[in-house]
């Protein structure tokens, strides 16, 4: 065989490889199970999605007033965890790349659409970063495979990886359908 057969042969187990072809899948948003993080995600598209899912509320923080899909996108797209598979949905979460008090997570469906969005954030009066004060918003279907008990389990087990442990937690759920 010839030194441009070899090389021929070369080039095409490279390209075969990177394509995805060796059995690999691509992380995307059309296929989320493939991702290990939310970073990989973070898009205009997410975005756009994200603020179809939870519409164009608002979210008001110590005398400022940001869209609710601002501050999901801003928390998702700073420090990640591990995608965690529950109840068949993959679960992505992360903090805001400044403030890592300030976290967000996001579900998706076997069809990789969203399912539920939820933000945990230090409450407006909360001062003491030892032992805050939280408020937890869940965005979420009404038949999305996580509960609201799911939710607020995945959110204290991460605040507690961070060795934060609120004194209170609010709670708000909003029926996105």
């Amino acid at each position: 065989m010839g030194l441009g057969k070899v090389s021929l042969l070369l080039l095409a187990g490279v390209l075969a490889t990177s394509s995805g072809a060796c059995g690999k899948s691509i992380c995307s948003l059309g296929n989320v199970k493939a991702c290990d993080n939310v970073n990989v995600l973070i898009s205009p598209r997410l975005s756009k999605v994200i603020s179809d899912f939870v519409g164009h509320g608002l979210y008001k923080f110590r005398g400022h007033t940001y869209t609710v899909h601002e501050v999901l996108i801003g928390n998702l797209g700073g420090v990640p965890r591990d995608r965690i598979d529950l109840n068949g949905d993959s679960v992505f979460l992360a903090c805001h790349y400044h403030e890592c008090d300030f976290r967000a997570g996001v579900s998706f469906d076997t069809n990789n659409r969203i399912d539920s969005a939820f933000m945990y954030v230090p409450a407006d009066s909360s001062e003491d970063w030892k032992n805050p004060e939280y408020k937890l918003l869940i965005y979420r279907k009404k038949e999305a495979p996580l509960s609201e008990a799911d939710i607020k389990n995945l959110v204290s087990q991460d605040l507690k990886r961070s060795d934060i442990v609120p004194v209170k937690m609010s709670v708000s759920v909003y029926n996105v359908d």
